[in-house]
């Protein structure tokens, strides 16, 4: 039996961004997005069969700076002025010995880019928990930052994407 879930408001995307400065050193910066849709189907229980597909609201975006929200929303970042939504569609479902490996298309600023990331599934009653913490490289959606005084070049690649889906049972 083939089981569908709604992502519900326990569900929490997050992301950390990642700077070497000259002179002013290494660290990080912090947000998540606030409002999401989507769906969870599993077939039998079996995380194998996990489908996934959801919609983030880019506008949702938040930091702990006003600064930094604005900035992350601009066309150099983001772009949630011109590109509304992020969504993602698996397309295919491992088996490993931790969980699962889950490979998609991540649209980000209209660019569908595969990506593959671990992932731990439960099923629990009426509720199933999707939970995974991967990198993506933010230059395959053209994510740049042209500023004055700080470059491009002291923005990490890499980025980490952190997120727990909880679905409810339709």
């Amino acid at each position: 039996e083939t089981v569908t879930y709604t992502i519900t408001d326990a569900s929490e995307i997050k992301f950390t961004g990642h700077k070497d400065i000259p002179l002013v050193g290494k660290g990080t910066k912090e947000g998540s997005f606030l409002t999401f849709e989507g769906t969870l189907e599993l077939k039998d229980n079996d995380p194998a069969t996990l489908v996934m597909k959801g919609k983030v609201d880019m506008a949702s975006l938040t930091t702990d700076s006003e600064k930094l929200t604005e900035a992350l929303s601009s066309d150099a970042f983001f772009g949630s002025n011109n590109h509304a939504d992020a969504t993602f569609e698996s397309k295919s479902v491992k088996k490993t010995d931790k969980g699962v490996d889950v490979t998609g298309d991540l649209t980000i600023k209209g660019k569908a880019v595969s990506v593959t990331f671990p992932a731990q599934v439960k099923v629990e009653g009426d509720t199933i928990t999707v939970q995974s913490a991967f990198q993506v490289n933010r230059q395959n959606w053209g994510i740049q930052y042209k500023g004055i005084f700080f470059k491009d070049k002291n923005i990490m690649d890499m980025a980490d994407l952190q997120w727990k889906l909880v679905g409810k049972k339709k």
